[in-house]
């Protein structure tokens, strides 16, 4: 089996995990194994971002499937953000 990343002129590659065609009209199927993997539905948002030359498809999450799929309660991450911000408050203010 070929390795899946290959160095080639200091850029990383990454073996191609499905190959589809764009349309006439720009668009394309995602493959069901990868939808499937990636929870990817009707209707679920995606976002088009370029990282080092290459095109990145990356779905965009509700608050609702973000909470879900956390496993810190909710009173704890609260407090969790809060202390980062404080702390962030002082860097800010030390770098003044």
């Amino acid at each position: 089996m070929l390795n899946a990343l290959a160095r080639s002129n200091d850029m990383m590659y990454m073996e191609p995990k499905a190959s589809v065609i764009v349309n006439n009209r720009g668009m394309v199927t995602i493959p069901k194994n990868i939808r499937e993997r990636f929870n990817i539905h009707e209707g679920t948002r995606v976002v088009f971002m370029e990282i080092d030359g290459a095109i990145e498809v990356i779905p965009v999450r509700t608050v609702e499937e973000m909470e879900a799929a956390c496993t810190i309660p909710r009173a704890r991450m609260s407090t969790i953000i809060d202390d980062d911000r404080e702390q962030e408050l002082k860097l800010e203010n030390d770098e003044a």
